[in-house]
């Protein structure tokens, strides 16, 4: 999968990535929500991969946090705001989840991790895809 965050069309479509310069670095953070245990052992707000051990289909919890996020009927649009408070992208397969949380502030990333422990999920470890194609 890849997302575009900005299409400029001044004539012309152009494509742009925004990507940070820098990445902050720090040891595994491990926590509790609900009844899930999770490890944080890397965060790229734009390249955010949760492994999560539930063995059901996702789509009904993961579809009221995707429509309050992703928020495709702007309901949560608000005049002037500089940005948009949205995720940008959520993809869900078996036991993973990549989410790029583009301009949402950090209640989606706790909201989700919510999601996953009321679903079951007792065991959650985050971390990035860029991270993983560095490592091998």
């Amino acid at each position: 999968m890849y997302c575009i965050d900005f299409v400029r069309n001044d004539g012309e479509v152009d494509l742009i990535e925004l990507r940070p310069d820098r990445i902050l670095t720090f040891n595994p953070i491990t926590g509790t929500t609900g009844k899930a245990e999770w490890v944080i052992e890397r965060l790229e707000w734009d390249d955010v991969v949760i492994y999560h051990d539930l063995e059901s289909d996702l789509d009904d919890a993961l579809t009221p946090w995707f429509e309050k996020w992703f928020d495709p009927d702007d309901r949560r649009y608000v005049e002037g705001a500089e940005l948009g408070n949205v995720i940008h992208s959520l993809g869900a397969r078996g036991k993973t989840i990549r989410i790029d949380f583009g301009t949402a502030d950090a209640d989606a990333f706790w909201e989700l991790l919510h999601v996953l422990g009321d679903a079951g999920a007792s065991e959650l470890r985050i971390s990035g895809s860029r991270a993983e194609a560095e490592a091998s």
